[in-house]
C-alpha cells in the first residue's frame, strides 16, 4: 500500500503553532531562491539559527523548518531580490495561518511603525504561490506571475492589490465555538450510514477540511464505536485538541522505515503501519520530505532514462534500417558499372530524347537482349555518367554502412540489455548505468530541460519556442525552433558576450551558448555540442558535412526592417562538423 500523507490545513497549523514560538521577534538575515518556486528564509531567533522553508510546488507545496542549506543561484531570480529588497535585516512581526486555510503569513517590520512586508504562502496545489505584499496590501512580486490571460478574476502582478483566495461559501468554521453542535444533526445521519457518507459530510460541511482530514475522522469515529458518541470522541481527539494547540506529531513509514509523512496526531484511517512520535512536526516534515524528495528525483532519473533509451532504441533501429538499405543498394554496385558500360558501348544507337535503348548483354555468356531505361533530358554519355555515379557511391558505401549496421545491432543489444536491468536497480545504481550508457556513446549527453518534466516552460521566453539544454560541463546553450524565436533569442535574450552560433550560408536555429561574460572559459566540447544543436536544426541536417560559424553575439546586428531572424555577423570562426559520427 502506497501511503500519502498531504501537507493539509491541520498539518499547517500545528507547524504555524511551532514556528510562532521558535521565530517571532527573530531576525531575517539569509535569503536563497533554489528553485523558481521554493525560498529559504535563514533566520536568527532566541539565540538559535534556523532555516525556513516555502515551496509552492505543484506536487509538494509546503512549509517548515529545514536541516539543509541549498546554494545560491547564480543569477538571483526577481523573487529573490525583492524579497531580500524587503526582507532582509527585518525581524519577524507576526506568523499566522489565515483562517484554517492552507495560506501561510510571515510578516516582518522595519523600524517605522506601520512598515512591514507580509510574504504570503498559498499552498494549494496547481494554485500554489510565494507572494510578497506591502502594508497598503498591493503585490511587490510573486514567486509565479499571475496575468489576466491565466485567472481573469483573480491577477497576481506586482502593484496590482492583492486579492486572497475565494472562500468556500456556507461552510463553517472548525475552530468556532458551537460550530460541531450546528453540524452534529446531519453529521449524525452520515455516521450512521458508512464511513464514505461521514467523509464527503465532514468535508462539505466545514471549511479546510482536506479529504485525508475527513477520512481521518471517519476512521476514528468507527474506531470509537460509531454514531454520534463516536463522532464526538473523534472531534475531540482532533479538532478541539487542536483548538488548545495540543498536538501529538507522528512520523509515519511506508515500509521498510521509509518515511512517508508527517501528521499533527497518529494516522487511523491507515490501520496498522509503522508510527513513530515526534518532537516536532517541523522535523518530522523535514525528514519525510527529504526522503520523498530523493523518491521523486530517482522516480524522475529513471524516467528519463526509460525515456532516452527508448529515444536511443529508436535512432539506432532507424540507422539499421538505413544501413541495410545502403547495403542493400550496394550489392547492386556491379549491376550499376554494367549499366554505364552497356550504354558506352552502344553510345552510336543512342539518339538525343530516347527513354530507353536495347542492347546486347555481352556481361551474359548467351548475350541476351536488355532494356535499358535513359534519362531523356541527358544526353547518352550522361546517362551513362550517371550508373556509373551510382556505381561508385554503393560501392563507396559498403565499408562505411557495414560499420554502421554493427555498430547499430550492437548499440541495440546493449540498449535493450540496460532497458531490462533498470528494474533491478534503484538509487546511484540508476546513475551509474546513465554514465555508463553515455560513457559508451549510446545516450547523448547534451539534453533538452523542455523534453522532461518540470522543465523550464516556454512562456519563460514570451511564449516564444527556444528549447534550453545542458551540457554536462553546467554551460547552458538556447535554440530557437521558429524565425521569430531566433529574433528573440539573439535580440532579446542573449548578452553581448554570450556565444552565438549559426550554420553558414544556411536556414538554421541561433543558437545561444550562455558564458555570463566569460567566453574564454568555454570548452571546445561544448562549443562542438551547441555546433552539432545548431546543426541538428538546419535544412543540412541529413548533409555529411556541416559548417557552423561562431562568434561573440556582440558582432551579430538585425538590419533594420529585415525579415524575422535575418542577421549580419562578423569576427566569426567556423567548425566543420562530421554529421556522420551522430
Amino acid at each position: 500500500m502506497i501511503l500519502r500523507i498531504p501537507f493539509d490545513s491541520l498539518t499547517l497549523r500545528c507547524v504555524s503553532f511551532e514556528l510562532k514560538q521558535l521565530l517571532e521577534g527573530g531576525q531575517i538575515q539569509d535569503i536563497r531562491q533554489p528553485s523558481q518556486m521554493e525560498t529559504v528564509l535563514g533566520i536568527r531567533s532566541h539565540g538559535g539559527s534556523y532555516l525556513l522553508l516555502l515551496s509552492a510546488d505543484p506536487e509538494r507545496a509546503r512549509v517548515h523548518l529545514t536541516n539543509l542549506r541549498p546554494p545560491n543561484a547564480p543569477t538571483p531570480p526577481s523573487f529573490c531580490m525583492a524579497l531580500r529588497k524587503y526582507m532582509e535585516g527585518r525581524r519577524i512581526l507576526n506568523i499566522r495561518q489565515a483562517g484554517f486555510d492552507r495560506i501561510f503569513e510571515i510578516q516582518a517590520g522595519g523600524t517605522e511603525e506601520g512598515d512591514y512586508v507580509t510574504l504570503t504562502a498559498e499552498l494549494m496545489g496547481k494554485h500554489s504561490n510565494l507572494i510578497l505584499i506591502n502594508s497598503a496590501g498591493k503585490v511587490i512580486d510573486s514567486a509565479r506571475r499571475v496575468t489576466h490571460r491565466i485567472n481573469r478574476v483573480r491577477e497576481i502582478l506586482p502593484g496590482i492589490a492583492y486579492q486572497p483566495p475565494p472562500v468556500q461559501p456556507d461552510r463553517l468554521d472548525p475552530f468556532q465555538e458551537g460550530s460541531f453542535d450546528k453540524a452534529v444533526c446531519w453529521l449524525t445521519d452520515s455516521c450512521e450510514a458508512t464511513g464514505k457518507e461521514l467523509e464527503e459530510s465532514l468535508a462539505q460541511s466545514f471549511a479546510g477540511f482536506s479529504p485525508f482530514l475527513s477520512r481521518e475522522i471517519a476512521a476514528r469515529t468507527d474506531e470509537a464505536g460509531g454514531g454520534e458518541a463516536g463522532l464526538r470522541e473523534a472531534w475531540r481527539e482532533i479538532i478541539q485538541a487542536a483548538r488548545q494547540n495540543l498536538f501529538q506529531p507522528t512520523l509515519v513509514y511506508d515500509g521498510e522505515k521509509t518515511p512517508a509523512g508527517a501528521y499533527p496526531y497518529p494516522v487511523f484511517q491507515y490501520g496498522a503501519v509503522d508510527q513513530e512520535p515526534v518532537g516536532s512536526v517541523n522535523a518530522a516534515l523535514d525528514l519525510a520530505s527529504g526522503k520523498q524528495g530523493e523518491l521523486a528525483r530517482l522516480k524522475e532519473v529513471s524516467a528519463d532514462l526509460a525515456r532516452r533509451i527508448e529515444k536511443a532504441l529508436k535512432r539506432h533501429e532507424m540507422i539499421l534500417h538505413s544501413a541495410l538499405r545502403s547495403l542493400e543498394e550496394g550489392s547492386k554496385a556491379e549491376q550499376y558499372r554494367q549499366l554505364g558500360d552497356l550504354i558506352i558501348a552502344n553510345i552510336w544507337n543512342i539518339r538525343p530524347g530516347d527513354t530507353e535503348t536495347l542492347v546486347a548483354d555481352y556481361f551474359e555468356a548467351d548475350m541476351p537482349e536488355r532494356v535499358i531505361p535513359l534519362d531523356p533530358q541527358l544526353s547518352a554519355h550522361e546517362n551513362a555518367e550517371h550508373w556509373f555515379n551510382r556505381y561508385r557511391k554503393a560501392q563507396a558505401g559498403i565499408e562505411h554502412e557495414t560499420v554502421r549496421l554493427k555498430s547499430s545491432e550492437n548499440a541495440i543489444m546493449l540498449l535493450k540489455s540496460a532497458k531490462t536491468a533498470m528494474a533491478s536497480r534503484n538509487g546511484e545504481e540508476l546513475l551509474h548505468l546513465k554514465e555508463e550508457l553515455q560513457a559508451n556513446g549510446l545516450l547523448n549527453k547534451l539534453t533538452s530541460e523542455s523534453d522532461s518534466k518540470g522543465s523550464q516552460k516556454e512562456q519563460d521566453f514570451a511564449g516564444h519556442k527556444i528549447r534550453r539544454f545542458h551540457t554536462p560541463e553546467g554551460f547552458e546553450v538556447l535554440a530557437g525552433e521558429t524565425a521569430t524565436a531566433n529574433d528573440f533569442l539573439t535580440t532579446r535574450i542573449a548578452a553581448p558576450n554570450d556565444i552565438w552560433l549559426h550554420v553558414r550560408a544556411g536556414a538554421s536555429s541561433h543558437v545561444i551558448i550562455r558564458t555570463h561574460g566569460k567566453p574564454e572559459r568555454v570548452p571546445r566540447s561544448v562549443l562542438e555540442a551547441a555546433a552539432r544543436i545548431c546543426a541538428r536544426y538546419s535544412k543540412q541536417k541529413h548533409a555529411a558535412l556541416v559548417p557552423v560559424d561562431y562568434t561573440l553575439k556582440r558582432y551579430v546586428r538585425k538590419p533594420r526592417g529585415s525579415a524575422a531572424g535575418a542577421v549580419d555577423y562578423r569576427n566569426e570562426s567556423s567548425l566543420e562538423l562530421d554529421m556522420m559520427k551522430d
